[in-house]
C-alpha cells in the first residue's frame, strides 16, 4: 500500500488516510454536526478503516449514537480511531463508539 497523493472530496468528507474520514482532517472541527456513521464495513485502508468522533459514554439510543455498529477488516493500521467530539464538552473525559468489531487490522 501507498500513501495517496490525491485527496479525494466528498461533500465535508476528505479521505486521506482513512477509508471513513468524518469531520477529521481539520481539528477541532466543530462546524461538523450530527453526523452518524452507522453499519458501514471499511476493508483495505492504509491508515484507519475510520476517523471519526465518538459518542458521550453511555449512550445506548440509537439516535445520541453517532459511530454504531461499524467493522473495519484488512487494514494495515488502526481499525477505528475515535477522538472526542469538539461539540460535546463531555466527551473530554469520556467517549466511545457502540458495536464496532475489526478484524485483519495491524492496531
Amino acid at each position: 500500500m501507498q500513501e495517496r497523493t490525491d485527496l479525494i472530496i466528498l461533500g465535508m468528507a476528505v479521505d486521506k488516510w482513512a477509508c471513513v474520514a468524518v469531520c477529521s482532517y481539520f481539528e477541532p472541527d466543530t462546524g461538523c454536526k450530527n453526523v452518524k456513521v452507522n453499519d458501514n464495513i471499511a476493508a483495505g485502508c492504509k491508515f484507519a478503516g475510520f476517523v471519526t468522533p465518538g459518542h458521550k459514554c453511555a449512550t445506548y439510543s440509537a439516535e445520541e449514537q453517532n459511530f454504531k455498529g461499524n467493522v473495519a477488516h484488512s487494514v494495515a493500521g488502526h481499525g477505528a480511531r475515535l477522538y472526542p467530539n469538539p461539540n460535546d464538552k463531555e466527551s473530554t473525559t469520556c467517549f466511545e463508539g457502540s458495536y464496532f468489531s475489526a478484524y485483519k487490522v495491524t492496531e
